[in-house]
């Protein structure tokens, strides 16, 4: 039979998910780096990345993170996440970073991060 085959395993399709457990961070300065995600480098190539907060859990005498507790920080092929405002807990955050692809100008590929960030009340 001739044809082109379409490789598409569920892990290649569906988005990369991260798990990060902390406790109350002390966030001084420029914050603190969680998270780099990170595009091939060709000279052709141009990558955008957009993060987005997809659900907040917190006990209700908890302040709710937001994206303002959050920095996407963005170069030509690189992004790096960065908590820039104290968070309390419990609370349990989901982000979704998303990085897309263009060649030429023209859109090559995607691919997406969610990101879990379970905040504990306690400190250690």
């Amino acid at each position: 039979m001739r044809g082109r085959l379409l490789y598409r395993p569920a892990c290649v399709t569906q988005p990369l998910d991260v798990n990060l457990q902390i406790s109350n961070l002390r966030v001084t300065g420029s914050g603190v780096n969680l998270f780099t995600m990170q595009s091939a480098r060709y000279r052709l190539l141009t990558t955008r990345f957009t993060l987005s907060v997809k659900t907040v859990r917190a006990a209700k005498d908890v302040e709710a993170a937001t994206r303002a507790h959050f920095r996407l920080k963005t170069g030509s092929h690189n992004a790096v996440l960065a908590i820039v405002k104290p968070i309390e807990g419990p609370q349990d955050i989901l982000l979704e970073l998303l990085m897309e692809m263009y060649n030429g100008g023209r859109f090559q590929a995607s691919a997406a991060a969610n990101i879990n960030i379970f905040v504990t009340p306690y400190e250690f």
